[in-house]
């Protein structure tokens, strides 16, 4: 049973046509059709499977001097190393340490040990005090600097795990005041005292202000699992270990170590517990006279997950919706048709001047220099006019606006960012429930519906808004390029109430490019970048006297895709048996074969449905719909109508099945033909 799935929104490209310039047969009353067009078929997912995480772990470490006598078999060590040898068994690894004890001293993220050598040795050196707050704030800036230099993909998959170790309380503690009537504190000479902190001591003290006090350490460790969600990184977890020996062993080693350093395992505890549960992470008690050395070992195992659809977005490229209503937009660059007239811009090319910024950028940036018809504005040129994410913007528009050149929706929202900026949402803000017209219809529902979501057209959306019906077929199992069974999340969809309009493309009047939009995204695995599919078709639409297809559906599910493929199979099968070809049994006659009989056996003028077809037309619908080596131009399984974003070409990609019923009808005329055409000599 279908289920409605008002969150998707699906959009459909369609590709050149040349149906304008069929003649219609005299007779009948030519029937009205409407504008709308109807998509039916299914999409699969990518196959389940392993997902391999990039994986970077920070290791902050207490180095102060009480260490020397708690730890003085230095099995800490012996547990960094045994964790740096299991993170570089896996490649996608890279691991960063940050040492404190007064001072803090850092080291970016590496797989180089020789950059960790410091941090490693036994010999390196200890200090004084226990700085748990400048430890949290170094650590905060060097996670971000290195959120920041990631691309935003990589960024999406990866899981930062830190590890804070450490074998007490934080010291030194400091409350607000600074009375001139108390002396500073005793042990550290920071507290409570004006006096000048010395360079790369307690980074974050403030003279007569709290420090290190548990809310404050707390309030860091919540500001670095905030980076999660400010850049949509995959995950950041922090894990806490306390240290210790007991006690009889220290004071063996340092006799009054328990005065001198002030040992408090019990108020330790609650401090690193309170730090591993605002950091979603584990606090680990740790008896060093009796564990082992993999006590801050990390999982770097791949994990198994299902891939989702998350989003479907139906949009044709051709029609465009204006506070005038459903406007024609030929060339399919966001600006309809009408306005192209009024601006003189060229409204069946995308870049009228040529300079690589389309027409619709710059008449969007024209207060900024931008002139669609003037290559010398602005005067800064378009340097790279590639566009390696498929998203619809050029690299230089991507470098204006900011969004990302290699991840095609760079907020995440499962919007395609060229598709957010020709509608008016912002393709830097996930704002898919941000109604800035105030119809009552936030931005997502609005783009899934096909209306404008800076127009208040409340009305357009109640009564002719697209609709999707999406049902979940469940993991089906397909055999792959090497043999191996592989599962799939599949999904029937049904997409109504797209809007056809009237293009005036020369020699192509009445095409629309309708494209459908996916997101896929893994089960279980919040943040992580979902994968960006595009499929394209295409209709024409001419004044309501012509509409192709005529029964204003195409059908791509499997099951037409099978009865295409098994149709044209048996009528080139039954055309192999004419003896104009007489083709030898392990040979097979090839598309040029086809139009060379056409051109000799066939009328000048063919009927094939309610048009009339020259000789040039059907060797163009050929060309179309069948390959060098007549075999149909269209994929077997009807998930491989959706290609990659970055993949997709137009030229390539956009389909009309609805013209198989034709190629039918021509291979039929075919074999009555063949019988009484002779070869030529």
């Amino acid at each position: 049973m279908k289920s409605l799935f008002p969150a998707l929104l699906v959009v459909l490209v369609l590709a050149s046509c040349t149906d304008a310039r069929l003649q219609r047969l005299e007779g009948d009353p030519l029937p009205e059709y409407d504008n709308k067009l109807r998509l039916e078929g299914e999409f699969c997912t990518e196959p389940s499977g392993q997902v391999v995480f990039p994986i970077k772990v920070l290791f902050i470490l207490d180095q102060s001097n009480s260490l020397q006598c708690l730890d003085s078999e230095n099995r800490r060590f012996a547990a960094l190393n045994s964790a740096l040898r299991t993170l570089r068994s896996a490649p996608q690894t890279q691991f960063a340490f940050v040492g404190f004890s007064s001072w803090v001293r850092q080291q970016n993220f590496t797989r180089n040990l020789d950059d960790v050598a410091q941090f490693l040795d036994p010999a390196g050196g200890l200090g004084p005090a226990t700085d748990y707050q400048g430890a949290l704030a170094t650590a905060l800036r060097l996670i971000e600097q290195d959120i920041v230099a990631t691309d935003a993909m990589e960024r999406a998959r990866t899981r930062y795990i830190i590890n804070f170790v450490s074998d007490g309380v934080p010291e030194p503690r400091c409350t607000a005041g600074c009375d001139s009537s108390r002396p500073p504190d005793s042990l550290y000479g920071v507290c409570n005292t004006t006096r000048d902190i010395p360079e790369g001591e307690y980074v974050e003290l403030t003279p007569c202000q709290p420090y290190n006090q548990p809310q404050q350490i707390v309030r860091r460790v919540e500001e670095l699992l905030a980076l999660k969600d400010i850049y949509s990184v995959g995950d950041i977890t922090l894990n806490s270990v306390l240290l210790f020996s007991p006690q009889e062993i220290v004071e063996g080693i340092c006799p009054g170590a328990a005065a001198q350093f002030g040992y408090d395992r019990v108020e330790a505890q609650a401090a690193l517990l309170a730090m591993a549960n605002a950091g979603n992470g584990v606090f680990r008690d740790i008896n060093l006279a009796q564990s082992g050395d993999d006590f801050l070992r990390v999982d770097v195992s791949s994990v198994k997950a299902d891939y989702g659809l998350a989003t479907m977005i139906a949009h044709n490229e051709n029609a465009r919706r204006t506070p005038r209503g459903l406007e024609p937009d030929s060339d399919g660059d966001g600006l309809a048709d009408a306005l192209e007239h009024e601006l003189g811009t060229d409204p069946y090319n995308r870049d009228t001047d040529g300079d690589g910024y389309s027409d619709f950028f710059e008449h969007h940036f024209r207060r900024e220099g931008f002139d669609p018809k003037r290559s010398s504005a602005p005067a800064i040129s378009c340097s790279d006019r590639r566009d390696r994410d498929g998203d619809g913007l050029a690299e230089c528009e991507e470098a204006y606006l900011g969004t990302s050149p290699t991840n095609p929706d760079t907020d995440g929202d499962g919007v395609p960012d060229g598709l957010e900026f020709v509608l008016g949402t912002n393709p830097l803000l996930a704002d898919g429930f941000m109604d800035p017209d105030f119809d009552g219809v936030i931005n997502i529902d609005e783009i899934r519906a096909g209306t404008n979501p800076l127009h208040a057209d409340e009305d357009v959306y109640r009564e002719q808004r697209m609709l999707y019906n999406l049902t979940d077929l469940g993991l089906k199992q397909f055999e792959n390029q090497n043999g191996r069974t592989e599962d799939r999340r599949c999904y029937r969809f049904d997409i109504s109430r797209v809007p056809l309009a009237v293009t005036t493309l020369p020699r192509e009047r009445g095409r629309n490019r309708v494209l459908i939009h996916t997101r896929e995204r893994l089960s279980r695995m919040g943040g992580i970048t979902g994968i960006s599919r595009v499929a394209c078709f295409e209709a024409v639409y001419n004044e309501g006297r012509m509409k192709n297809p005529s029964s204003g559906v195409i059908d791509v599910s499997q099951k037409a895709l099978d009865h295409a493929h098994a149709t044209l199979a048996q009528k080139l099968g039954a055309l192999a048996d004419c003896p104009y070809f007489a083709l030898a049994e392990d040979e097979w006659f090839t598309r040029p074969d086809l139009e060379r009989f056409i051109n000799r056996c066939l009328p000048g003028k063919i009927q094939l449905g309610e048009q009339l077809f020259t000789r040039a037309q059907i060797n163009e619908l050929l060309d179309r719909n069948m390959d060098q080596d007549a075999e149909l131009r269209l994929p077997t399984r009807a998930h491989e109508l959706f290609v990659p974003l970055p993949s997709f070409r137009e030229d390539r990609h956009c389909f009309r099945p609805w013209e198989f019923e034709r190629v039918e009808e021509l291979l039929n005329d075919m074999v009555d033909a063949c019988m009484t055409c002779t070869p030529p000599e």
